[in-house]
């Protein structure tokens, strides 16, 4: 997908290309990052909650403020292992790929869907994810092994 200023000549440069997930032919997948551009754009409301851009939540005014009045926690989408993040990912692109954009953006009222504003209370932190082997901090892992190698010599 590509963007460019409508007035390229004055502005020449200000060009953008986003890489579309899974196939550009697939327009839903366009159409959801263009939905994805435009909040991103709009400065009146606040960032869009997602795991890319939870960093940078306290750098804008507007979203603090939102954190701060919805009790939104800090570090959401840290606390959550990243394999539940990617299971939230694959749930939402299987959303995407089955629905009717056409349908929304002709008749909003009957098929547009209301935008999730509150994700940490419908995805909260699952502990099951961090029972493997791999949820524990590298440096824990590297400091067992250490720690053995210094008492068994092994």
């Amino acid at each position: 997908m590509c963007l460019a200023h409508k007035d390229h000549d004055s502005y020449d440069g200000a060009f953008l290309q986003i890489s579309v997930p899974d196939s550009a032919h697939n327009t839903n997948f366009c159409q959801m990052e263009w939905e994805l551009i435009q909040r991103f754009a709009d400065n009146t409301l606040p960032l869009p909650d997602m795991p890319d851009l939870e960093k940078f939540r306290q750098l804008d005014p507007v979203t603090v403020a939102y954190d701060k009045k919805h009790q939104r926690p800090k570090f959401h989408w840290r606390n959550m292992h990243v394999k539940q993040q990617r299971a939230i990912e694959a749930e939402i692109e299987k959303q995407v790929n089955s629905f009717f954009f056409n349908s929304a953006i002709a008749d909003p009222d009957r098929y547009a869907q209301k935008e999730l504003e509150k994700p940490w209370r419908t995805w909260k932190v699952d502990k099951k994810y961090f029972t493997d082997e791999e949820a524990i901090p590298l440096w824990k892992r590297r400091g067992r092994v250490v720690l053995r190698q210094l008492i068994v010599g092994v």
